[in-house]
């Protein structure tokens, strides 16, 4: 007997829940499976990527065509360097390289190579290179001057740049950029600067320098311009004054200057101008603030009033001290001999910022130096010799009753002449100036100057040679003179006392035709001979007989086949003085 075991299934829709089951469970456990075994996230590469801005000024120019200046700023936003990047820039057809704005400088050729900041540019195709550019990093600032076609008023005209890399950016969207130009046809003047120097015053009254500097941003020249300053109640302009190419009318307030039109920046041979006033300003109470503004204006109409006019605040300080130095002191020629004239000039400034009164400047001069004169000191100073009454020494005094500070007043030159005499010490030979005033001073450490020159103490020996033809041994009025040469002095020589053989460099002399002889060079103070030598054909007369103004000082030493020499006896030779010893000659005896 077989028992059958009892069949049963289940519902239908609980065997497919069952079976979704199954399934998701497997799937899911495959997935956790590959999680296990999945490869790292790569990180994306580092890229560069470049950035570029575009700007030019001005932004407006003539319908004629005019000069802008381009300003090319090349970025790298990325992270990885960028290599070999160029820019191509792109003006409008026509467009022309400019000259650079320094006077005289040369005119580059629209095809030539120039390198600047970095950048080395070829302007015949308009591309410039500058090589690698580092990661988040910015290139300098190409700066280009161009000159842009004729327009017609109201159009505009646009210039580009792009910029370009051999390396993998990440985006080139932001690689160019533009900046447009308008034409147009007005005049624009600009009050660059107002300025003054100084602006801290004195409250006793002081000199400011006060300037100001025109532009005319417009398209076309501005006519007539005309600066009208405001000044403080009670300034002056100081005189002499140099206006340039201004006419300035200052006798009444406000003051007016005007010029004729003033180009455009943008245009050709465009520059701006500039007016300089030397101001004066009242004393005033320490503290104090005054204004003084300048307007400029045009009979031109102009696109904007509101760039035309700016002013400059002064305010009243105690000032310093008086401060007197001495500067610039010199002594002429730097090497001097007796009777020779010597140049002493000095500058004397206040450097201070109050008055100096009663300014004096002393020069001593050393017991040997002679005052000559003080005409070349201007007109600034009274000079005079004085003398110091416990010392009894002479000296150089100039003297000015008030000496502004240099600010407002710069007293001329002091120049002065001396000559030293004989006897002066050889060697240096210094002088000091010393300047003084009854005003207190910040110091008297710059009060003094010196100076020096060389004195080269030296005397001379001069004389006549003539022919003796009576034998007298002196010389007559009729009696003719002898020369150097062959027919008469061989040789003239100045030894000093003890030499018997001329040294190499002995001091020696010409005789004139005249019969005159002088030992140029000068011979330095001591005891000399004189030793002469004449051909066979000549002698020399008899020494030291009658009057000694007209005598002869040789007495013969060596005569011989070859000729005969003599020599004086022994003289002095004195600083500054000459001593004189003459030669007389006759012809020789068979």
């Amino acid at each position: 007997m077989h028992l059958r075991r009892p069949t049963w299934r289940l519902p239908r829709t609980v065997s497919a829940a069952l079976a979704l089951s199954t399934l998701s469970t497997a799937v899911t456990g495959l997935a956790g499976v590959g999680a296990a075994f999945a490869a790292p996230s790569t990180p994306a590469p580092a890229r560069p990527d470049l950035v570029v801005e575009v700007s030019v000024n001005p932004t407006e120019v003539n319908p004629a065509g005019g000069i802008v200046q381009v300003a090319i700023v090349v970025r790298n936003a990325g992270s990885a360097p960028a290599n070999d990047v160029k820019v191509k820039v792109r003006p409008p057809a026509g467009t022309t390289l400019a000259p650079p704005p320094e006077p005289g400088a040369a005119v580059l050729a629209s095809a030539q190579d120039e390198t600047y900041q970095g950048w080395v540019c070829h302007y015949g195709d308009w591309r410039c290179a500058y090589g690698t550019l580092a990661a988040n990093s910015e290139a300098e600032v190409l700066t280009l001057r161009l000159r842009l076609p004729a327009g017609v008023i109201g159009d505009t005209t646009t210039l580009s740049a792009t910029a370009s890399t051999s390396s993998h950016e990440t985006a080139t969207a932001d690689n160019t950029a533009k900046a447009k130009v308008t034409y147009s046809s007005i005049a624009d003047l600009a009050v660059r600067t107002v300025q003054a120097d100084p602006t801290d015053v004195s409250n006793l009254g002081d000199r400011s320098f006060f300037w100001i500097l025109i532009a005319n941003d417009g398209t076309v020249d501005a006519a007539d311009v005309r600066v009208t300053i405001n000044p403080p109640p009670g300034a002056w302009v100081q005189e002499p004054f140099d206006p340039f190419e201004w006419q300035c009318d200052f006798s009444a307030t406000p003051w007016v200057c005007t010029r004729g039109p003033l180009r455009p920046t943008s245009q050709p041979e465009g520059m701006q101008a500039v007016l300089h006033l030397p101001v004066m300003l009242p004393a005033a109470t320490t503290g104090d603030t005054v204004t003084m503004s300048a307007t400029v204006s045009t009979t031109s109409p102009e696109r904007s009033l509101d760039n035309n006019g700016g002013e400059v605040t002064f305010r009243y300080v105690t000032p310093d001290p008086a401060d007197l130095q001495i500067i610039d002191m010199y002594v002429s020629p730097q090497q001097v001999v007796a009777g020779e004239e010597i140049g002493i000039g000095l500058q004397v400034e206040n450097i201070g910022g109050s008055p100096a009164d009663d300014v004096k400047v002393r020069v001593p001069l050393p017991d040997t130096v002679e005052p000559v004169s003080a005409d070349r000191t201007g007109p600034d100073w009274t000079c005079s010799v004085v003398t110091d009454p416990d010392s009894g020494q002479r000296a150089w005094e100039c003297s000015h009753p008030r000496y502004e500070p240099h600010s407002i007043e710069y007293l001329d030159r002091i120049v002065l002449t001396v000559t030293a005499r004989g006897g002066t010490p050889d060697g240096t030979l210094s002088f000091v100036a010393t300047a003084s005033t009854t005003s207190p001073e910040i110091s008297t450490a710059n009060n003094t100057g010196e100076a020096s020159t060389t004195y080269r103490a030296q005397g001379h020996i001069s004389g006549r040679v003539w022919l003796d033809r009576d034998r007298d041994g002196q010389r007559d009025a009729d009696e003719p003179p002898i020369g150097s040469g062959g027919d008469g002095i061989r040789q003239l020589l100045f030894m000093k006392e003890g030499q018997t053989i001329p040294p190499w460099d002995v001091a020696s002399a010409t005789v004139n035709p005249n019969g005159t002889y002088i030992e140029w060079e000068g011979l330095a103070p001591g005891r000399y001979f004189v030793r002469a030598n004449v051909g066979s054909e000549l002698d020399f007369t008899t020494p030291n007989v009658g009057d000694e103004a007209t005598d002869s000082d040789v007495v013969v030493t060596v005569r011989d086949y070859y000729g005969v020499t003599a020599e004086s006896a022994v003289v002095e030779v004195v600083d500054g003085q000459e001593t004189v010893v003459d030669l007389g000659l006759v012809p020789a005896q068979p």
